[in-house]
């Protein structure tokens, strides 16, 4: 999973046009998302057989988190393939739910941001 941004949307001359690509966190928690994390994925697991884990009946998916984020509301795979299809296909919109944590998530971390950013320093628009 990446997170990227450039270019046109749809493809075009450009690129991918601001195209959020997602980077998730999943689980094998089924109905019970309240025990998403009790059944996370193991990047490992899912390397070495990613056909029986995307097939998988209790597959459930959320947007990565950048540590110490609340996380954001998982959904059973059912209801999130087709938003990532979309998304990644014709780039519409991703679950609103996710949106914000996917604009925590394409953030780089704090020892990356120029010290004037750590002070306040930065102005204009972040958007």
């Amino acid at each position: 999973a990446v997170a990227a941004a450039a270019g046109t949307a749809g493809g075009g001359a450009g690129g991918w046009g601001g195209l959020l690509l997602p980077r998730l966190e999943l689980s094998l928690c089924g109905a019970d998302l309240t025990a998403f994390d009790d059944h996370r994925v193991d990047p490992a697991v899912f390397a070495s057989d990613p056909a029986t884990i995307t097939s998988h009946h209790a597959l459930a998916a959320r947007p990565w988190r950048p540590p110490g984020q609340p996380p954001a509301p998982p959904l059973p795979w059912a209801a999130a393939a087709p938003h990532l299809l979309g998304h990644l296909a014709f780039g519409s919109p991703l679950p609103s739910s996710w949106q914000q944590h996917q604009q925590l998530a394409s953030m780089p971390p704090a020892a990356a941001l120029p010290p004037s950013a750590l002070t306040g320093g930065l102005t204009g628009s972040f958007g």
